[in-house]
């Protein structure tokens, strides 16, 4: 149950990533982000097997955090502006802006979504 529930997650991901065609740099995004702090991923869905760590985390957040909140989870294609073919995640708050520049596997993403925005404690 939960293979197919983290297979409907992916596919949900590249339907949201196919509709994506903004033109929108990421510090634009700052402007129009809502009060809440939020986790930006810029993917190329060419790469989405080299961006699975990304995924992960962003699912294991998702889990973690449940319907009490959490950060929001904003995930665009690269064609928002970005020129790298690697995945640039992105963390904004009403603070300013930090990129993620880690290890890219999951439980390290994982690890800075929890310092920059942590669950509440009765979801985890």
């Amino acid at each position: 149950m939960k293979y197919c529930a983290y297979i409907f997650f992916l596919l949900s991901i590249s339907a949201l990533l196919a509709g994506c065609g903004t033109e929108t740099k990421p510090s634009a995004l700052l402007d129009e982000a809502p009060g809440s702090p939020s986790f930006f991923l810029f993917s190329n869905e060419e790469n989405m097997k080299e961006e699975k760590p990304f995924y992960d985390a962003l699912l294991t957040y998702s889990n973690a955090c449940g319907e009490a909140g959490g950060a929001a989870v904003e995930i665009l294609s690269q064609s928002a502006g970005m020129d790298s073919d690697t995945a640039f995640f992105l963390f904004a708050d009403q603070d300013g802006e930090m990129s993620y520049d880690g290890e890219a596997d999951a439980e390290s993403i994982y690890t800075f979504m929890e310092k920059q925005a942590p669950c509440p404690s009765n979801n985890k």
